[in-house]
């Protein structure tokens, strides 16, 4: 169905024809009602009368509906028009990411600006068991005040809600229908997970494997498995490792690692969720602006980059522990979360057991994992200078607490062993309920110095199994 201006959509009235792709037509129109301009994406008269591509559009409104976003496109309404359906969203003012990477590549930090956006609203989504399957350049648009917005949820394949969502999650969560077939691939193939060409089942790391080809592309200005034809395009996927990013492509080792991260082969590999994705680009982007974080670190640094996937692990394990108090925890903290008042913790300087040279970086570990869990809303940290200054000697953790403010207190401690090349670090995190002055969890991470980025998924998997049996126990 092709409409010309002037032509009406029930109270929509067109104004102009903005794009057309396969899975639909899109059009700027004038809300009557509302007085206001949308875009409405009505599907192409020649797929009308398909039962497929009906459901796909219909599943795409369903999806998009139960999403509310700020990186995530807006579904106003939805309706049918002499038997095309049609779907109204929020009109957009910019160019889409495809458009955007036609100028060149984008300056790094700009791109990962965007990443943080893009992964935020795949969060989202996957929050709701909403995958999109079919994310790429094209479907990401930049608003004229470089906002990013994910468009086009039409290939979403919606997977079960995971256990424990509240009757209200419940009610607002896509249940488990209309998904493709499972050897069908879907989405555009340079984007597509290996997962996804072997007719695997995909999940949420699928779409973290096309976040990584769609910030590659925005690093270097080229995407990392396109070939000239679609079987040398999927071998590649499959079995190729991309041409690593470099200096000249302005990109520096650590985000060249969050890349690398992303396009692991096996989804095991990857970041296990869009959320955790983020929290490190956020890291990365505060990091990046000081000299001393974004450095590549020399030979003489290694412990730092051995024990950069451990930061990580306790900062999400922490994150975890206390974002789940909040919504299952006692009922102390129920009252607490449901006041609306931010559950306050604390880092305390962990403590160096090395020489007084190895001192800067149990500092450094202190205020990486106070960094990250700064980010979590609800939760107030208090700042690392704060809990630098603060003179604890000779004092219970019931009065730092009390001092401080505080519900929780993350303590712990460095230690090495240079005994032998490489050597190894252990950083041992304990943390605190005040209230009864139980510890919760204690863990100790013991690992190589040669040991860099590789360890990262394996202490996350530690992690999440001991805050299983932590929460267990805590109960």
């Amino acid at each position: 169905m092709s409409l010309t201006a002037g032509s009406r959509l029930g109270p929509y009235e067109i104004a102009a024809l903005l794009g057309a792709g396969g899975m639909g037509e899109v059009y700027r129109a004038r809300d009557t009602r509302l007085a206001r301009d949308v875009a409405i994406k009505v599907l192409p008269s020649d797929l009308a009368h398909d039962a497929e591509s009906l459901a796909r559009f219909e599943q795409e409104a369903r999806a998009v509906a139960t999403l509310n976003h700020p990186n995530i496109v807006a579904l106003f309404d939805i309706g049918t028009h002499d038997g095309s359906p049609f779907v109204v969203n929020e009109l957009l003012e910019g160019e889409t990411l495809r458009e955007r990477l036609a100028k060149g590549s984008i300056p790094p930090h700009n791109a990962v600006e965007f990443g943080i956006g893009i992964a935020h609203g795949l969060a989202a989504a996957h929050a709701k068991g909403i995958l999109h399957r079919d994310l790429k350049p094209g479907n990401v648009f930049v608003t004229g005040d470089g906002v990013v917005k994910i468009l086009d949820f039409g290939l979403a394949k919606l997977v079960e809600p995971k256990a424990g969502l509240t009757p209200k999650e419940k009610e607002t969560t896509v249940p488990q229908e209309l998904a493709t077939e499972p050897d069908v691939v879907l989405g555009t193939i340079g984007y597509t997970s290996p997962e996804q060409l072997r007719g695997e089942p995909p999940d949420t790391r699928s779409d973290v494997f096309a976040f990584g080809c769609v910030l590659y592309e925005m690093l270097s200005g080229k995407s990392p498995f396109l070939r000239s034809t679609g079987a040398d395009t999927v071998t590649a996927i499959i079995s190729k490792d991309p041409h690593p990013l470099s200096s000249k492509d302005r990109v520096i080792a650590p985000l060249n690692e969050i890349v690398k991260r992303c396009l692991e082969k096996r989804p095991d590999d990857r970041f296990s969720s869009a959320h955790d994705l983020a929290l490190v680009l956020q890291a990365y982007s505060r990091g990046s602006k000081t000299p001393r974080a974004v450095r590549v670190a020399p030979a003489t640094s290694r412990w730092r980059r051995a024990a950069a996937g451990v930061l990580f692990a306790v900062a999400l394990f922490a994150a975890f522990f206390v974002g789940w108090k909040m919504v299952s925890g006692p009922r102390q903290a129920q009252a607490r979360a449901a006041g609306g008042r931010a559950i306050r913790i604390v880092v305390l300087p962990f403590e160096n057991f090395g020489s007084p040279d190895d001192a800067r970086f149990a500092e450094e570990v202190t205020e990486e994992i106070t960094s990250r869990l700064a980010n979590l809303a609800r939760l107030a940290v208090i700042s690392s200078t704060t809990a630098t200054q603060y003179d604890r000697r000779g004092k219970t953790v019931a009065q730092i607490a009390r001092d401080m403010g505080v519900s929780y207190v993350l303590e712990g401690s460095v230690r090495w062993d240079r005994g032998g090349a490489p050597g190894r670090v252990r950083i041992t995190p304990e943390l605190i309920r005040v209230a009864d002055d139980r510890h919760l969890w204690s863990e100790r991470y013991d690992r190589q110095v040669a040991d860099t980025f590789a360890i990262e998924t394996e202490v996350a998997d530690g992690v999440v199994q001991a805050l299983n049996l932590a929460l267990g126990k805590a109960d």
